[in-house]
């Protein structure tokens, strides 16, 4: 699921999408993020491709898999959505 990346100043007009999803139960999950564009419905990378990389633990870990948490009030427990884990990307870049 890609979005507009936004960053601490303000949204960009570049898109950024979680291509790799590491969950190891009951630690974390490390999410790999990529930059490009929208092209003819496809994402398209950017080239050279350098990927951010977020790592969700700790205090952040346990509210993401907590039992309907403010930023997605009904997410049962123990799971996650894709779009749940940007309030966590957008979090360590200190924009929430």
């Amino acid at each position: 699921m890609a979005r507009d990346k936004v960053t601490a100043q303000k949204p960009t007009s570049q898109r950024e999408e979680i291509q790799v999803c590491r969950h190891t139960l009951g630690h974390g999950v490390e999410l790999y993020i990529g930059t490009g564009r929208e092209y003819n419905g496809r994402f398209v990378f950017d080239v050279p491709q350098r990927f951010e990389v977020v790592r969700i633990v700790g205090d952040d870990y346990d509210e993401l898999m907590s039992d309907r948490p403010a930023f997605s009030p009904n997410k049962p427990a123990d799971t996650f959505r894709h779009e749940d884990l940007w309030h966590f990307v957008d979090k360590q870049r200190g924009i929430r």
